[in-house]
């Protein structure tokens, strides 16, 4: 979805010219990136290697990028080269008259809310004292216990 109105949505094809969809192959494993080229059977480029992939074998989104949610069907694999290929989409564009919007949401990562702190606001000279006094107590209590 790559726009949205108040009554319709406009959808860009996994076969758009600007379309990057990162990809697992199976039962592999290898990744791999889904190139729109606005032909009928879009480029699987950057293949991280060609051991244990045959034509035929399924693509499902892998999730990297926080963009689409992992296991989201593809395609398969239709043609094969060094380090790249082609896939038929899983979707029969020309039959389709409806579509499914996933609502998706990716896990925090480390910059969002909840993740490792990258960045920490130095505090006031008192309250560093106190919080420090605190912690030696808490430790000394625990010793004594």
């Amino acid at each position: 979805l790559v726009g949205v109105g108040e009554r319709s949505g406009r959808v860009m094809h996994i076969t758009d010219f600007n379309s990057r969809v990162p990809v697992i192959v199976r039962p592999s494993g290898r990744t791999a990136i889904v190139v729109g080229d606005n032909t009928d059977a879009p480029a699987l480029s950057f293949l991280s290697s060609l051991e244990g992939v045959s034509l035929g074998d399924y693509i499902v989104t892998s999730g990297d990028g926080g963009v689409y949610p992992e296991g989201v069907p593809v395609g398969r694999i239709v043609a094969l080269g060094e380090r790249a290929g082609k896939i038929r989409p899983a979707a029969e564009f020309d039959r389709l008259e409806f579509v499914r919007i996933l609502r998706y949401r990716p896990p925090p990562g480390p910059e969002d809310e909840g993740g490792i702190v990258t960045h920490r606001e130095t505090p006031a000279e008192g309250q560093v004292e106190a919080e420090s006094a605190e912690a030696a107590e808490g430790v000394a209590d625990a010793l004594t216990d």
